[in-house]
C-alpha cells in the first residue's frame, strides 16, 4: 500500500511539476528551506528575468515607456504605492524605471538591442529583496511582468532567484559539502556537479520542488549553491540559486 502511495505521488509530481511537490513535501519556499537547513538567515534575495521580441519596425518611445511602466505594475503589485522614478537606459536607446519600498527594490527596463536593420526589444525586471520571508509569489510575479512584451516573445530565460546568507566560521572545503548535503536532504536534490578552488565550493544539483532547468554541461540544473570562505569575517558567505547563481559572489 505504501508503495503504492510513492508510485502515485511520483506519478502526480512529474506531470504537475515543481507546485505539487511543494505541497507534498511541505516546502512552500524551497530556497528559503534551503537556508534553514543550514541553519542560517536569508540576508537578501535577487530575482531577475529577462525576454526578448523581434521587431518587424521602430516603435515610439512612449510604447516603450508604456511597456516598462506596465511590467513595473505587475512586478510590484500591491506594494507599488509610491511613484517609480524614470531613467535612461544606454544611448537614449531605452526606458528604466525604479522603485523603492522599505526593504525592497524593483526594476523594469526596455530597450533595442541589435543592428539597426535587424533589431529585437529586451526588457530584464528584478526584484531585490532584503530579509525575504517569501519568494515564490515574487517570482510568479516577475514571470507576470515579462509578457507584457506581447505574443511576439522570441526568446526567454526561467526566472533566476539568489538568496545570500552567511555561516559563523571560515569553512573548508570538506566542511562546506557537509553543509551541503543538508540542502540536497532537504530539497529532494540529486547533486550532479561539484565545483572547486582556493576558499570556496559549489555543487550544481536538480531538485522536484523547483522549477525550469536549464541544460549545464549535460545536466538539467535547476540548483545550485556556493559557499566562499571568509577567514577575516571568520564566516562563510553562503549563496544558494535556482536554476543557477545569479550577479556577484
Amino acid at each position: 500500500m505504501l508503495l503504492a502511495v510513492i508510485v502515485v505521488v511520483a506519478a502526480a509530481g512529474n506531470r504537475y511539476g515543481a507546485a505539487l511537490w511543494r505541497t507534498v513535501t511541505r516546502t512552500p519556499e524551497p530556497l528559503l528551506a534551503a537556508c534553514a537547513a543550514l541553519g542560517c538567515e536569508p540576508q537578501r534575495a535577487v530575482l531577475t528575468g529577462w525576454a526578448e521580441t523581434e521587431l518587424l519596425s521602430d516603435i515610439p518611445r512612449d510604447e516603450m515607456r508604456r511597456l516598462a511602466w506596465e511590467a513595473m505594475v505587475i512586478l510590484a503589485g500591491s506594494e507599488m504605492t509610491g511613484d517609480p522614478v524614470e531613467g535612461e537606459v544606454g544611448a537614449e536607446d531605452g526606458v528604466e524605471y525604479t522603485l523603492l519600498k522599505d526593504n525592497i527594490s524593483f526594476r523594469t527596463y526596455v530597450r533595442y538591442v541589435g543592428a539597426a536593420e535587424k533589431q529585437s526589444l529586451f526588457m530584464v525586471c528584478s526584484v531585490e529583496v532584503w530579509s525575504p520571508k517569501s519568494l515564490e509569489a515574487r517570482r510568479s510575479r516577475l514571470e507576470q511582468s515579462l509578457h507584457t512584451l506581447g505574443k511576439g516573445i522570441q526568446r526567454r530565460e526561467p526566472v533566476y532567484v539568489t538568496v545570500h546568507s552567511r555561516l559563523a566560521g571560515a569553512r573548508g572545503a570538506a566542511e562546506s559539502e557537509q553543509e551541503s548535503k543538508k540542502v540536497m536532504a532537504r530539497l529532494r536534490a540529486q547533486q550532479l556537479d561539484e565545483l572547486g578552488g582556493e576558499g570556496w565550493y559549489a555543487v550544481l544539483a536538480h531538485s522536484p520542488l523547483l522549477g525550469a532547468a536549464i541544460p549545464v554541461a549535460g545536466n538539467q540544473v535547476n540548483l545550485s549553491l556556493v559557499f566562499r570562505r571568509d577567514v577575516d569575517a571568520d564566516c562563510t558567505w553562503v549563496v544558494i540559486g535556482s536554476p543557477l547563481c545569479a550577479g556577484d559572489y
